[in-house]
């Protein structure tokens, strides 16, 4: 008995000890995540979606700089969100390679009753080059010339995101075909082992 109330005792001094929680200063659904190297300043960043807002936070930072009150965004060890500028105005997800370019797809919405209903119509996929500190979102160009700035709704946007920005590259999914993304571009990709999927109609997500 002896033994459970010293472990149950060490648990309970384990909580009192706890770093109280900040308030969240991201409002809404986070749709994506990514790590990413800025170009401009070889810094390691993470981006995320939150319908439309897209966020960054400095890591390195948060991780070496950052000061002991949780409740204070400037000087917090966790960090500091602050916005960045955004690619779409509908539902964006973003992705990005190891040449610190940012990829997002968005919807392209419109009016379709009376009442005022919106309906997704199709997407638009745009790229950022972070190389640029005054860069704009850029739209996307494809090789495959049967495909317009306006994309279809079966389409999904990824990257690997693995630590290592080396290892890091972003894909784009539409109507089954697989394009790899890089220097603003999509190409179609063929199957390979290097990036461990198949392209075709009847690859996997």
């Amino acid at each position: 008995i002896s033994l459970f109330t010293s472990c149950n005792g060490v648990v309970f001094d384990t909580i009192r000890e706890e770093v109280k929680l900040s308030d969240a200063q991201i409002q809404g659904t986070i749709h994506s995540l990514i790590r990413v190297t800025d170009s401009s300043d070889s810094k390691e960043y993470l981006y995320l979606s939150a319908n439309p807002v897209v966020w960054k936070k400095d890591i390195d930072n948060a991780v070496k700089n950052g000061g002991t009150d949780s409740t204070d965004y400037t000087t917090s060890e966790h960090g500091h969100w602050s916005t960045t500028s955004r690619p779409g105005n509908n539902y964006v997800r973003l992705a990005a390679n190891h040449n610190g370019e940012i990829y997002s797809l968005s919807s392209i919405v419109k009016e379709v009753t009376d009442d005022g209903e919106m309906e997704e119509i199709s997407r638009e996929l745009k790229y950022l080059d972070t190389s640029d500190k005054d860069a704009l979102w850029q739209t996307v160009t494809f090789d495959d010339e049967s495909i317009t700035s306006e994309i279809s709704l079966a389409s999904s946007i990824f990257c690997t995101n693995t630590p290592k920005y080396e290892n890091r590259y972003a894909f784009v999914r539409i109507d089954g075909k697989i394009y790899k993304l890089e220097g603003g571009k999509a190409t179609l990709i063929e199957e390979s082992s290097e990036y461990n999927f198949t392209s075709g109609d009847n690859s996997t997500s």
